[in-house]
């Protein structure tokens, strides 16, 4: 939304079902049907919710980061260093958007690293 953030709704059969994935630095896929609530804003209303490392079957085609400078891309290269695999990694320094050298398998820890090197908001995976 506008304010950069979203919130997923998971009714009672739904959080019963998926409550053993709601924990701290626990990186999930939620699957649902978007609404725009007048009074709430926009809100996922949950269907299913699938733990990123028990998704086989989710294709990530890239992961995003943004940093700051070029000089950055040396921790980069030390965080990813133990995550190669197939995604391509991506880094926006300002406007430019850079194919990082190495590629990655893009698991939770790799995210949970990336995210607290760069920021939370500038860590994608499409």
């Amino acid at each position: 939304d506008r304010a950069g953030t979203i919130s997923a709704v998971a009714f009672n059969k739904q959080y019963e079902a998926f409550a053993p994935l709601f924990y701290d630095d626990n990186i999930i896929i939620v699957k649902g049907e978007v609404k725009n609530d007048e009074n709430y804003g926009m809100q996922i209303i949950v269907n299913t919710i699938t733990d990123l490392e028990k998704a086989p079957e989710v294709t990530v085609n890239k992961v995003y980061i943004k940093v700051a400078d070029i000089s950055n891309f040396k921790e980069v290269d030390d965080i990813v260093k133990n995550y190669e695999g197939d995604i391509p990694l991506m880094v926006q320094v300002g406007q430019q958007l850079y194919k990082f050298n190495k590629s990655v398998n893009p698991t939770s820890s790799l995210i949970l690293e990336l995210q607290k090197y760069c920021g939370e908001e500038f860590v994608k995976i499409v």
